[in-house]
């Protein structure tokens, strides 16, 4: 509702000994929290493996502040995206991606990261209790 979207919420997959994590600011903070716990969602491969240097700053802000007018001040365009290290869903998932070589300009609202991601040809996949409702296009997964 404050970023205008037509999604409510955005993060980033993270995969580490075998189990795959999302990486999100919520209203507790930035946090690690299991996939398979936030059932359902749709899932939008990138293609761009997140790197060691972006790995540990996205974890370096696990625990840091959540902030609502964040969100408020990107939906009205006016959040100056990385300013300060208090953050809402999509401008964490902005920063960590741009360290990770993908730059996704424009607000950081959850809609404008999914088009970004769509325009740079990102397959998407439903992801339910049943698992995806089909494999990634392309790599038989």
């Amino acid at each position: 509702m404050f970023t205008r979207s037509e999604y409510c919420h955005v993060g980033i997959a993270w995969c580490v000994a075998g189990r795959v994590f999302v990486l999100e600011a919520v209203g507790s903070g930035v946090r690690i929290f299991p996939l398979s716990l936030a059932l359902p969602f749709f899932l939008f491969r990138l293609y761009a493996p997140l790197t060691r240097d972006a790995e540990k700053w996205a974890l370096a802000q696990v625990g840091k502040p959540y902030s609502k007018w964040q969100a408020i001040l990107a939906g009205l365009g006016l959040l100056k995206a990385g300013d300060d290290s208090v953050w809402q869903c999509a401008e964490y998932a902005q920063e960590v991606l741009k360290r990770t070589g993908v730059d996704l300009p424009g607000d950081p609202t959850p809609s404008n990261i999914v088009r970004q991601a769509q325009e740079r040809g990102a397959p998407a996949v439903y992801i339910t209790a049943g698992g995806p409702s089909r494999g990634w296009p392309g790599d038989g997964a």
